[in-house]
């Protein structure tokens, strides 16, 4: 439940990011967008080491 609810609060930021037109708008969606990223990043981590695929856990960068 707290990782949905996380992933679609960052969505509805990413959304805010992408179309907004004031800067001021965009910068604070964007720090809470980092915000919601690092949470949704921790719980998928969390979900993985509660069922001991910790090692399958794909929450790094993937792209250079």
């Amino acid at each position: 439940d707290q990782l949905i609810t996380t992933s679609n609060k960052c969505f509805v930021q990413q959304d805010i990011v992408m179309n907004a037109k004031d800067k001021n708008v965009i910068a604070d969606a964007a720090v809470l967008t980092q915000k919601l990223n690092k949470r949704r990043c921790d719980l998928m981590r969390a979900i993985d080491e509660r069922f001991n695929e910790s090692e399958n856990s794909v929450t790094e960068k993937t792209y250079k």
